[in-house]
């Protein structure tokens, strides 16, 4: 956990996989009953790189999904004035021009 304060009176707070395990409801629930937050930017992702993922589609898809659900309705229970949520995923088309964009997936 990192904290930083700004000009302002917020308090930003870095939390990592160290601090709980986003894809359990209970860790998750724990996570926001320590730090009550206001606000929340959510960019965690259950990864491994284009084989595993390629070799375990469904538990990325359902890992990833879980923590997705975890994190939002904690920030429904808990109040969260604003979630912003960023899904991960992998993509590696046979023929593409880079940069890929939203419109190539």
């Amino acid at each position: 956990v990192e904290q930083q304060q700004g000009d302002s009176n917020d308090t930003w707070v870095f939390l990592g996989s160290r601090d709980g395990d986003l894809r359990e409801r209970a860790a998750t629930e724990a996570v926001f009953e320590q730090h009550r937050p206001t606000h929340v930017i959510h960019l965690a992702a259950f990864v491994g790189g284009l084989y595993a993922n390629m070799r375990q589609k469904a538990t990325f898809w359902r890992s990833n999904s879980v923590m997705n659900d975890n994190v939002m309705e904690c920030c429904r229970i808990y109040g969260v004035v604003k979630l912003i949520s960023c899904l991960s995923t992998c993509i590696f088309p046979d023929r593409t021009t880079y940069p890929i964009d939203e419109t190539m997936v």
